[in-house]
C-alpha cells in the first residue's frame, strides 16, 4: 500500500513525521499495510478496510469522522464496526460511510448538510450508527460526495439524499425501468 499528497491532518497514515506533503508515493509502514482490501479518501481523513471486513481510520476528526478517539496520526479501528463484517466504506469531506454484508449502512462525522441520513439537525454523529431509513432495502454499493451520500440498492434503486434550502429536503429515488429512467420526488 502506498500513500502520497497531504499528510497535515495524518490522513495518510504515515505517523508523527516531519513532512506536511508527501510529493512521491511511500509505502505505509503500518502492520494492517498489506490486509487491505479498499480504501477510501475524504477531505482531510481517509479510512482503510481489511479483508477481514474491520475498518480503520485516520486524519482530521473534528466532526466525529473517524469513528474514534484515538490518535489520529495512524490508522485506528472503527471499533464500533467490529461485530459487523464490512464489505464498502466510503468518505465525503467530513463524514464517512461502511455497508456490511447485509446491505445495511453505518454513518457517521458531520451532518450539517444532512449527508449522514440520521436527521440530526446539523450536528456531528462521532461514532458510526445504523441508517435506520434504508434499512428495509438490501444496499449493494455505497458513494459519499463532498456533502452527500449515494445508496444503490439491490433493487436497482438509487436513493439520493440532500439539503435543498434550510430545513426542506429533498430525496431523488431513480428507477431502472426498460433501459430508461424515471425520477420522481419523494
Amino acid at each position: 500500500m502506498y500513500v502520497w499528497g497531504s499528510t497535515v491532518h495524518g490522513e495518510l497514515g504515515l505517523g508523527g513525521i516531519e513532512d506536511e506533503h508527501i510529493l512521491a508515493p511511500r509505502p505505509l509502514e503500518w502492520f494492517g499495510a498489506n490486509n487491505i482490501q479498499e480504501a477510501a479518501c475524504g477531505d482531510s481523513h481517509s479510512l482503510l478496510l481489511t479483508k477481514e471486513g474491520k475498518v480503520y481510520s485516520c486524519g482530521n476528526n473534528d466532526y466525529g469522522q473517524l469513528g474514534h478517539e484515538q490518535p489520529r496520526k495512524r490508522p485506528h479501528q472503527v471499533l464500533a464496526l467490529d461485530a459487523y463484517r464490512i464489505s464498502h466504506v466510503a468518505c465525503g469531506q467530513s463524514h464517512s460511510m461502511a455497508l456490511n454484508e447485509w446491505g445495511q449502512i453505518f454513518t457517521w462525522g458531520s451532518d450539517i448538510h444532512g449527508q449522514l441520513g440520521h436527521q440530526l439537525g446539523q450536528q456531528t454523529q462521532p461514532v458510526p450508527k445504523i441508517l435506520k431509513a434504508l434499512a428495509t432495502l438490501h444496499v449493494v454499493q455505497i458513494a459519499c460526495g463532498h456533502k452527500h451520500s449515494i445508496a444503490l440498492t439491490s433493487g436497482k434503486f438509487v436513493v439520493v439524499r440532500f439539503l435543498i434550502t434550510g430545513k426542506r429536503e429533498m430525496y431523488l429515488y431513480v428507477t431502472q425501468y426498460k433501459s430508461r429512467y424515471k425520477c420522481s420526488e419523494g
